[in-house]
């Protein structure tokens, strides 16, 4: 009875990823594992190309969630995304709200680092209850640009329009049949939705519609806090830089690499660049400093050099 009482109260981080998304998670996996050596830890399976990431799953205590009703939630993201497959899968993220393993949860996108503990996500639900967390919200043109939806969940539902890169919170805020229900609705709307991503508006949508209480990280953990890797830069040795001190005078829990892909220009790359090779072998380490980013630097001069011949045409 204790037993199935600690696994109901469980508290567990979701990352949903492949191995298209290998290279990501050779620095996330081990940045969660670096401030949070203990905690629970699932790998939403994008599509069945998981040769890789079981591995690094296996070295890294990380379980893969195998038993999802992803069928349906793929055919939720048909349902709203019937022109591409890729933003389809990004729907059994769903699985952190209705079938996952954890009654308390908080949820990352593949492309992040963690420079806190996850723990302090849980402390944080724990003490407020039914609770959405989140970061990155207030641009409601990244969730529903256009009226009359904007509008009506601006004004009757009070939407954070949240970034669906990271968001914790609790299991069980609405029904598998509320979710299909509210894919339908959102779809007669999808023209007043951003696009580039459908699973961002629904999963606010879902949120929203379920009245749930939402707070900000900053307003949750009493100081002002940020996720964004874009425009960052530090100075400091990247096996220093923490939550604290990436930026000072904002603390930064997780720093997410939106629409940004491995590259030698990527911002805050060393720190990226730290924890992709933080658990890797002594010849890893030499082939990625010299051949690696010797090849990235050069497709990148090739590339500028293609774009100014073209434009000079």
């Amino acid at each position: 009875m204790k037993d199935q009482k600690a696994r109901e109260d469980r508290f567990g981080l979701y990352v949903l990823g492949n191995d298209g998304a290998i290279e990501w998670l050779r620095a996330m996996i081990p940045s969660i594992r670096r401030w949070s050596p203990h905690a629970n830890v699932h790998l939403v399976p994008y599509d069945e190309r998981l040769s890789k990431t079981r591995q690094l799953c296996q070295e890294h205590g990380v379980e893969i969630l195998e038993d999802s009703d992803f069928e349906t939630y793929d055919q939720i993201g048909k349902t709203l995304a019937p022109e591409s497959r890729n933003v389809q899968k990004m729907f059994r993220k769903m699985a952190c709200f209705l079938d996952g393993p954890y009654e308390r949860f908080a949820y990352l996108d593949a492309d992040t680092i963690c420079l806190a503990p996850v723990e302090i996500y849980d402390t944080a639900i724990r003490s407020m209850g039914q609770v959405v967390l989140y970061e990155g919200g207030g641009d409601l043109d990244y969730c529903y640009p256009r009226d009359p939806l904007r509008s009506l969940m601006q004004h009757k539902y009070k939407t954070a329009a949240f970034n669906a890169g990271f968001f914790a919170g609790v299991k069980g805020l609405f029904s598998i049949d509320e979710a299909r229900t509210w894919a339908r609705e959102l779809a007669q709307h999808k023209s007043e939705c951003w696009q580039e991503g459908m699973d961002q508006p629904f999963i606010n949508y879902c949120v929203d519609k379920s009245g749930v209480k939402r707070v900000s990280l900053t307003d949750a953990l009493g100081k002002p806090t940020g996720f964004w890797a874009h425009g960052l830069q530090t100075d400091l040795d990247p096996a220093a830089v923490d939550a604290s001190n990436v930026t000072p005078g904002t603390y930064r829990p997780v720093i997410h690499w939106a629409t940004f892909q491995v590259k030698p220009y990527m911002p805050l790359r060393k720190l990226w660049r730290h924890y992709r090779l933080l658990t890797s072998t002594l010849s890893e380490r030499l082939i990625y400093f010299g051949a690696h980013d010797v090849l990235e630097r050069g497709r990148h001069v090739v590339s500028k050099r293609a774009r100014r011949l073209i434009q000079s045409t």
